[in-house]
């Protein structure tokens, strides 16, 4: 479980630690404010779960872990417009 909210994260400093915390199933990026391309998420291979804010708009977890348990927080995103969810085998008819 890793919890950087609130932190001056950006995407650089996500690849660095999605290379060194391969197996990380948690991870918390509330209000990092740096952070502006969620397709570094991808590279978190392992992830289960994933906490943003509610400003999210465009999320992109191709070929990650994420299961049904995950689709809930994303119906709460009032700005969300896009979602690409290819190869997630976690995500079936209960997530969707």
């Amino acid at each position: 479980y890793l919890d950087i909210s609130f932190k001056n994260i950006d995407n650089a400093s996500l690849v660095v630690i999605a290379n060194s915390a391969s197996f990380l199933r948690h991870l918390s990026l509330v209000k990092c404010k740096f952070v502006r391309d969620m397709k570094v998420l991808s590279n978190f291979k392992a992830l289960e779960y994933l906490n943003l804010d509610q400003r999210l708009s465009y999320l992109s977890l191709s070929l990650t872990r994420i299961t049904d348990n995950g689709m809930p927080y994303l119906a709460s995103c009032s700005l969300f417009r896009s979602l690409k969810i290819p190869y997630c085998r976690g995500v079936q008819g209960p997530g969707l």
